[in-house]
């Protein structure tokens, strides 16, 4: 070949693996038991601010000793003043229960639910 070639290289492929829902569902059972159990579960009453302001939020992570750790807080539905509140601060996400992961529950330190969305944990999740 003019300029080279190589004899054996690269082939791209595939290597995905499908994982089954059934036990994504478990991952997800197991993951809120483990934070049940070493008690990093905060349970809050369902709030809903009126403007975003961070300093509000702030207060939150203060009151609830939780300031210098990882913490996720699952909602119930997508609040757009809530989410605007926590995005400066950085060791605070927010998440509706719907698009939490796996991944998502192993890495934060604390999780903080509101009452709601412990209801709606409940229906997706829950022991049939």
């Amino acid at each position: 070949m003019v300029g080279g070639g190589i004899a054996h290289g690269p082939k791209p492929r595939d290597f995905y693996q499908r994982v089954p829902q059934k036990v994504k569902q478990l991952a997800l059972r197991s993951a809120f038991s483990q934070k049940a159990g070493g008690e990093a579960i905060a349970v809050l009453e369902d709030f809903e601010l009126d403007e975003p302001k961070t300093k509000r939020m702030a207060n939150m992570t203060e009151k609830l000793d939780i300031r210098d750790q990882k913490a996720l807080l699952l909602t119930d539905e997508v609040s757009e003043n809530v989410v605007k509140s926590c995005r400066n601060l950085s060791k605070l996400t927010v998440l509706p229960v719907t698009q939490v992961s796996t991944y998502d529950l192993v890495n934060a330190d604390t999780l903080v639910l509101t009452r709601s969305a412990v209801d709606r944990i409940q229906a997706l999740w829950g022991a049939s």
